[in-house]
């Protein structure tokens, strides 16, 4: 993939993620006049781009897979976290993602560990671009699996 086509790509992500965030923002939670939904989507990239940092400079996917569980976690428990509407469901619905994110994550960390590396990495680790975009396409994956759980909290 080349340079254009990831900047391209990135592009794209971000702005189906700032659509979604804004949408659901719209009768969402708010806290200090912040929509609840809007802030954890920020939230969602900025831990991505924490992690990617890394990443990068030291030519590494090993924390892809990872980052994404940690990304499903904090944001089900900041949002549980924040929310005024504390409830039983809302609790069991933050544990049950972490739950199912703690399991996709750990396999995913120790299959990539266990083999070495995770091919599909190879080149694009190496392709600034095109490892920023797939990081940013991690987080708006996290967004959209996320965001009918975020809505409900």
């Amino acid at each position: 993939m080349n340079r254009t086509q990831s900047n391209i790509g990135t592009a794209v992500t971000l702005a189906v993620a700032l659509l979604v965030a804004w949408v659901c923002s719209l009768n969402s939670l708010t806290i200090s006049g912040i929509p609840l939904f809007g802030f954890c989507a920020l939230i969602i990239f900025v831990i991505q781009y924490v992690i990617f940092i890394p990443s990068y400079l030291n030519q590494t996917e090993h924390f892809f897979d990872l980052t994404g569980s940690l990304t499903f976690i904090s944001i089900s428990i900041l949002s549980v976290a924040l929310s005024p509407n504390l409830s039983l469901i809302n609790i069991l619905l933050a544990l049950m993602i972490s739950i199912w994110a703690i399991r996709l994550g750990s396999f995913l960390f120790w299959r990539v560990r266990k083999a070495g590396e995770d091919k599909r990495f190879t080149i694009m680790k190496t392709k600034f671009s095109w490892f920023f975009m797939t990081w940013n396409i991690q987080g708006l994956w996290v967004l959209l699996s996320l965001g009918a759980a975020l809505a409900a909290i």
